[in-house]
């Protein structure tokens, strides 16, 4: 090969490695400034005040900002008992279809149901620590109605806990709750949780607006269900005696 093109190869090989260089810088720049607008975005999206819980803003566009649980009345007796908070948890260990509450078994099993006129056959892992998690939540009866009623994942088969791998459709006309103080009781405290529904698909994203400005508006189109949620305290501990969960 003569010197000419010797020197010619080397030149197209040092061009090349420079624009590999270049390209290689360009993409890490690109990923930095991404990860710098996602950092700046979530901080956007997140309000913290000491004391409280972080509240995230819901994206344009969803129900998210509708789905609260709130207090008739904010009295002192909810600062001792956390009625909303006891609510909320049931409500997520109730729709939770990945078992993200719970410590699951890695191995699938087969498992018999038999409910109603029929017995099936479904895939499922055991819940190891289902009394773990469920005693900070749920009284000994409150956790026995869990189970009985059927309205989640969770099933009991031959004295193990599990959690089904399977789905479940959530109402999604459902809006929030409401919960009224009824008797209460030094070791017992009856609710009235009232469910509000809406269905949100005929609503424009203009009429989405004014519904989270002003829900007044549409209050011919609003729903109600009344369920009874009472506390019992156990072993000093305020737990959740019976709930329905509202969608």
């Amino acid at each position: 090969m003569k010197d000419e093109d010797k020197k010619r190869t080397l030149w197209c090989l040092v061009v090349l490695v420079v624009t590999l260089i270049a390209i290689i810088a360009s993409l890490a720049v690109v990923r930095i400034v991404n990860k710098e607008q996602d950092t700046s975005l979530k901080a956007q999206n997140l309000s913290k005040t000491e004391g409280q819980e972080v509240i995230t803003e819901p994206e344009q566009g969803t129900t998210e900002f509708l789905e609260t649980v709130s207090l008739k009345e904010n009295n002192e007796l909810e600062k001792q008992v956390g009625a909303v908070n006891l609510y909320k948890s049931a409500q997520s260990i109730n729709n939770d279809f990945l078992g993200e509450s719970f410590e699951l078994s890695t191995k699938y099993e087969n498992i018999k149901l038999d409910e109603g006129d029929e017995e099936h056959t479904v895939k499922a892992r055991e819940i190891l620590n289902f009394d773990e998690v469920m005693d900070k939540v749920f009284s000994q009866n409150g956790k026995k109605q869990f189970l009985d009623s059927g309205n989640s994942l969770i099933r009991q088969v031959d004295n193990k806990i599990y959690l089904l791998d399977a789905a479940r459709g959530l109402d999604e006309t459902y809006w929030g709750t409401e919960l009224i103080l009824g008797a209460s009781t030094d070791s017992r405290i009856e609710y009235i949780a009232r469910a509000k529904y809406i269905d949100f698909i005929q609503l424009s994203n203009e009429q989405m607006d004014t519904l989270r400005k002003n829900p007044d508006e549409f209050k011919d189109m609003i729903t109600f269900s009344d369920v009874n949620f009472t506390l019992v305290k156990e072993n000093d501990t305020w737990l959740i005696e019976d709930f329905t969960n509202p969608n």
